[in-house]
């Protein structure tokens, strides 16, 4: 089930706190680490997501730098010709609090929490607060921020890599002048992305389903899969200096 990452570290909780013994036969991936009141879970780092920026088509930009984009999300622009775009009002597809890609983007690039009012349910148009100097909405999942951005006109928001070059109405463009690249080297002034943990409620019992897929995460052939999904496995950071991948 697709769902925020807080959202699924609380229902891994919740299962944990309600199973009768073992914990639950199930993980949670996140994109932020667990908050200090899920004191039962067990993380480990398997990787770094690469994460960019996406818009509309029809905005007409291909590159923003940070700065720029604190300037779209704090309202100070509003149209796209202001950067060089088209003639198009500015429409922010938001992720919900629960999203540990907005966590990383707040970290990462706004440098702060992603300001503004939800003036906009679909984000067609200021049907939730009219006077709002942009018009924003937010939604639950990365499939519904990208198929926002491509069906509305104006519109830009953010999601792991792999997933935008999968959707043809989304366009990507350039963070500072630079692409995301998992060749990691090529990545240290490129500042959007985060790590990856996978989390158990408690240690699993040898032998459960649970210890099982996380064995599996060890093995060539899931780490070969973080590489197809554009993630750049924490195995292939071990003797890197200062890794994000460290303890």
């Amino acid at each position: 089930m697709e769902s925020g990452s807080l959202s699924g570290l609380g229902r891994l909780n919740r299962a944990g706190r309600s199973a009768p013994a073992g914990g639950p036969a199930f993980l949670a991936a996140s994109d932020v680490a667990a908050p200090a009141i899920y004191r039962e879970l067990a993380g480990r780092r398997i990787g770094i997501i690469l994460l960019g920026m996406v818009v509309n088509g029809r905005t007409g930009v291909g590159n923003l730098t940070s700065e720029q984009l604190r300037g779209i999300y704090d309202g100070r622009y509003t149209n796209w010709k202001q950067l060089g775009g088209n003639d198009l009002p500015v429409r922010i597809v938001g992720r919900d609090a629960a999203s540990g890609t907005r966590r990383a983007f707040e970290t990462a690039v706004l440098r702060g929490s992603e300001p503004g009012t939800v003036s906009s349910y679909d984000c067609s148009g200021k049907d939730r607060d009219a006077a709002a100097r942009v018009t924003r909405c937010e939604v639950n999942s990365t499939g519904s921020l990208l198929e926002t951005v491509g069906r509305v006109p104006g519109a830009i928001g953010y999601a792991e890599v792999y997933a935008a070059a999968k959707n043809p109405r989304v366009t990507r463009v350039r963070l500072n002048g630079r692409e995301p690249d998992i060749e990691w080297a090529g990545q240290h002034s490129y500042p959007f992305w985060t790590v990856e943990y996978l989390y158990t409620y408690g240690q699993p019992e040898a032998g459960s389903l649970a210890a099982k897929f996380r064995a599996f995460m060890d093995s060539d052939t899931a780490k070969n899969i973080l590489r197809k999904y554009q993630h750049v496995p924490c195995a292939d950071l071990a003797s890197a200096p200062n890794s994000a991948c460290g303890p």
